[in-house]
Order: structure tokens, then C-alpha cells, then sequence
């Protein structure tokens, strides 16, 4: 919540006069600064610590850090996963998930699943405190560590629940699945003061085949989603925080803006723990400002924003897994470089253009 803007990295301060009448400046490097407090907080780090550090420090910029585990007997599991993006400053945005899962089968293949889930996104700048925090996460047992973090980089918490029919199959070594689900999230975004609830439809295809240690599988998901923003001033956020308001209240008090929004993942994996293995994610997303829709409906294009992001494993994916009737068990980490693609480019070069000749006519 604490962390500056990245664009705003010097100040100049002027210096304690000497014998001069004119005080020079100092040109003082804020984002540096805080780099260098992040890494005296970290401290030393134990075995494990350097471990998480060495991951955290292989990531490119920008590029990604993904870890999962998750599993299933009859339709009963859960996740855990770990996913660090690193933009091209270096900074790190963590996200830590975990889901539980029950569900109601009336036949082996075919069931109708109820899932909760709860996440929580922190911001830091260094590979240091990115592994003193998700250390701090993992083990519980350093509470001021937390209660800092908590603090100067906490981003976002957020809860989830989804319900909808799901059929898994088997035959041999091979294993596939079909879920539909209807989703409901909401979270807190600290760092931009808003409250987003969102309503989805999705739906996940796979498919994998699992040979003792190695693995190939091939994902893909389509979502739609409704979200809905709402801006929290300061003392709300205090307010939902001590159970004084419920997201509920904060809507009906506050104005709102409303995007359509739609997802579509493609996901293709060779991995085995004998060597380097092979990765590749395709995160497409469409975003339609409705509001904007609605009060300019003579330029659609203003109000639609797209981008086609691609990540690439570096010989750095690594997955195990077993797959038998009734039991599934899947755990998966890599290293990505990142690249991202802007779609309707031309509408936004228009949007910059209609505000550049907008300020032009207020001077």
C-alpha cells in the first residue's frame, strides 16, 4: 500500500550550506532507497530463504514465476499456487491462492462441484524481499514479518466461490475433464482504492497423459466476467476492514463503473523432473468500459481495450503428477519470459488523440 510510483525515482534536496552562499543539491534516488530498505528488512536468509531468493532473482523482466500443487480423490481436493509477475522495473507483483473443493457425485465421471477460494497480492521491488515474504507466508511464524508486509505491500485480498457440473475421465495413462462453473469474487485493490465484485460463466477443457515422472498436457479456458468497481475513500477502507460496512453497503453508497470483460487461457506443457522441460501460456483479454459505451455510444471503440500476453518457460518448467481412477494429483513450476501484445491499438491512439485535442480547447 506503501510503495511510490516507479516514475517518480529522484528528489533533489538541497544541502546544509558550507561556505558558500548557494546550497548545491543532492539528487536523492527514492526507488533506490526503498530497494535498499527492502533488502536491510529481508536480513540474512535461512536455507530455504535463499532457496525462494535464487527463483525470485532467475525471473527476467518482465517475465513470470509460477507454482501449483493441486489434487483430487472423487471430486474432493484442493490448490495452492504461487504466481510472481516481475515487471520491467524488477518489481514483483506475488499472488498467494489456495482453494478447497467438495462435491456432490452421483456417478465417478460426472459431478456438480462447490469450491472457496481466498488470495492475497503483495508488491515489493527486490528478489530479497520477495523471498523473505513469501517465506513470512508460508511458515506463519514471524508475525512482526507480516504485520509489516502487510502494511508497506499489501495490494489486494480477495474471496471467491464457484459452483457448476464437472465430468473427468480416464483410460490408461490418458486423463481429460470438462468444467463449467458460475463464479462470484470479490476483493479489495489497496493501491487504487476500490472494491471490485465480480458474477462469471466459465468454462476449462483439458487433457494430459502422466508416465511416471513425466507429463504433457494441453489447457484451455474461456471466461466472462462482469465486474463492477467501486471507489473507497480511506476511511471506508478502515470501515469494511472492521466489519462496520459490507461490500453490499459500499455499492449502494458509492458510484460505480461496470466492464464486460472476457478471458480465454491456452495452456501447453512437456515436463518431466529428469530435465528441463517445456511451457507455454496464451492469456488473451477483451475489456468493455459499459459505462463509457453507454455515454459515448457514437465511439464504441473508445470504450474497448485488449491485450494478448504470452509466456515463454525458459528450460526452467518442471512438473510431476499421477493420474488413476479416482486419485489425481498434479504439481507444476516454471520460469517465463513475458510479452505482451495491445490489441485495437488504433482505438486507443484515437482515445490519446481526443484527450490531447480536448486539453487543447480548455487552455
Amino acid at each position: 500500500m506503501k510503495i511510490e510510483s516507479s516514475n517518480q525515482t529522484q528528489q533533489c534536496e538541497a544541502e546544509a550550506p558550507l561556505t558558500t552562499p548557494v546550497a548545491p543539491k543532492v539528487c536523492v534516488d527514492r526507488v533506490e532507497q526503498a530497494r535498499v530498505e527492502e533488502r536491510v528488512f529481508a536480513g540474512e536468509r535461512s536455507f530455504t530463504e535463499e532457496k525462494l531468493f535464487e527463483a525470485f532473482a532467475a525471473v527476467p523482466s518482465p517475465g513470470a514465476l509460477e507454482l501449483e500443487v493441486k489434487g483430487k480423490v472423487m471430486h474432493q481436493g484442493g490448490k495452492a499456487k504461487i504466481t510472481a509477475d516481475r515487471d520491467e522495473s524488477g518489481e514483483f507483483l506475488i499472488r498467494v491462492e489456495g482453494q478447497a473443493q467438495g462435491a456432490f457425485s452421483p456417478h465417478p465421471v460426472v459431478a456438480l462441484e462447490l469450491s472457496a477460494s481466498g488470495a492475497v497480492t503483495y508488491r515489493v521491488r527486490t528478489p530479497e524481499a520477495a523471498a523473505d515474504l513469501l517465506h513470512a507466508l508460508l511458515t506463519t511464524a514471524d508475525k512482526p514479518k507480516l504485520a509489516h508486509y502487510s502494511e508497506q505491500s499489501l495490494e489486494r485480498v480477495e474471496v471467491g466461490l464457484e459452483f457448476g457440473p464437472s465430468a473427468h475421465g480416464m483410460s490408461t495413462i490418458k486423463y481429460g475433464g470438462l468444467d463449467l462453473a458460475a463464479k462470484g469474487t470479490a476483493w479489495v485493490d489497496f493501491n487504487k482504492n476500490l472494491l471490485v465484485t465480480e458474477q462469471a460463466v466459465a468454462g476449462e477443457a483439458f487433457g494430459r497423459t502422466s508416465v511416471i515422472a513425466a507429463r504433457v498436457g494441453i489447457e484451455g479456458e474461456l471466461a466472462l466476467r462482469l465486474r463492477t468497481e467501486t471507489a473507497l475513500p480511506r476511511d471506508m477502507l478502515s470501515r469494511i476492514a472492521s466489519g462496520e460496512l459490507s461490500a453490499g453497503d459500499v455499492i449502494r453508497e458509492s458510484e460505480c463503473t461496470r466492464r464486460l470483460v472476457v478471458e480465454g487461457e491456452h495452456r501447453e506443457e512437456v515436463t518431466t523432473v529428469f530435465a528441463p522441460g517445456y511451457s507455454l501460456i496464451q492469456k488473451l483479454e477483451g475489456e468493455v468500459d459499459l459505462d463509457q459505451l453507454i455515454s459515448d455510444p457514437l465511439e464504441p471503440g473508445l470504450a474497448i481495450k485488449g491485450s494478448l500476453t504470452t509466456l515463454m518457460s525458459n528450460q526452467n518448467a518442471v512438473g510431476v503428477g499421477f493420474d488413476i481412477p479416482g486419485l489425481n494429483m498434479l504439481v507444476r513450476g516454471a520460469i517465463y519470459s513475458k510479452s505482451e501484445q495491445h490489441l485495437f491499438q488504433g482505438h486507443d491512439d484515437h482515445a490519446l488523440q481526443k484527450e490531447l485535442d480536448l486539453n487543447r480547447s480548455l487552455r
